[in-house]
């Protein structure tokens, strides 16, 4: 939730410091002073956006990679006969008709098994 948020904010700033920087409009130019190239005292609000924006993304990829670290208990269950076999598995392995248990066994639900996932806080 909080990682949505900064990424709003960051591209609200963006935004702004864009229109910002187009409202001054052109500046009158110097008749002898030569380019000064690139300045990091000049840009540093765009470097400090960058900065912050790469910082962000790293921490929402490592966000939603250790969420799928996470051990979670799947729980298979047979429709008609109610029987019930548990497993282990990392939250990212466990997809919509197939999991891998942390031993590296595949599994592959039938058409009449359901699938219950439990992840402990």
């Amino acid at each position: 939730m909080l990682a949505k948020f900064l990424l709003v904010v960051s591209v609200v700033a963006v935004i702004y410091l864009t229109g910002r920087f187009h409202a001054r409009g052109p500046r009158p130019a110097a008749p002898a002073r030569p380019d000064p190239g690139f300045s990091p005292r000049r840009h540093w609000p765009w470097l400090a956006l960058l900065a912050g924006g790469l910082l962000l993304a790293g921490g929402i990829f490592y966000s939603n990679w250790a969420d799928g670290q996470r051990v979670a208990e799947v729980r298979v269950i047979d429709i008609e006969t109610g029987a019930t076999v548990r497993y282990q598995a990392r939250k990212g392995q466990v997809m919509q008709r197939t999991f891998v248990t942390l031993d590296g066994r595949r599994i592959t639900l039938a058409d009449r098994e359901r699938l219950e996932t439990t992840v402990p806080e």
